[in-house]
């Protein structure tokens, strides 16, 4: 039983992890298109930067409310469920900070060359 509560408190914080992974995400984002030179890499999310509500709302909203629920639902699901959405929840926490990576080395080509 302690095992379990561990690997659901782990859980949790990378799950709260990745909600403030994706707002920072989403802030560098904008501010770094705001600058010539820097642009979204991926398509679909260009095309949804042109709309500050749908960016805010697809970048940070829906995927802070997912999180949110499957914080509270861990609980719910067994052992099972919870070794698969930790598994899941390394890997998007590491995505995310590969991200935040490359963000932060943008932050200082901007201010390199400003």
């Amino acid at each position: 039983m302690e095992n379990y509560l561990s690997k659901l408190r782990t859980c949790r914080v990378r799950l709260l992890l990745i909600i403030m992974l994706n707002f920072t995400d989403w802030l560098s984002t904008v501010i770094l298109t705001r600058h010539s030179g820097f642009f979204e890499v991926n398509p679909i999310m260009s095309v949804i930067l042109q709309s500050p509500v749908w960016c805010f709302l697809l970048k940070c909203i829906f995927p802070s409310a997912l999180s949110l629920y499957i914080f509270f639902l861990l609980p719910i699901g067994g052992e099972k469920i919870l070794n698969i959405i930790n598994a899941a929840a390394v890997s998007v926490f590491a995505f995310y900070m590969l991200i935040n990576a490359v963000h932060i080395g943008n932050f200082c080509l901007l201010l390199m060359y400003r």
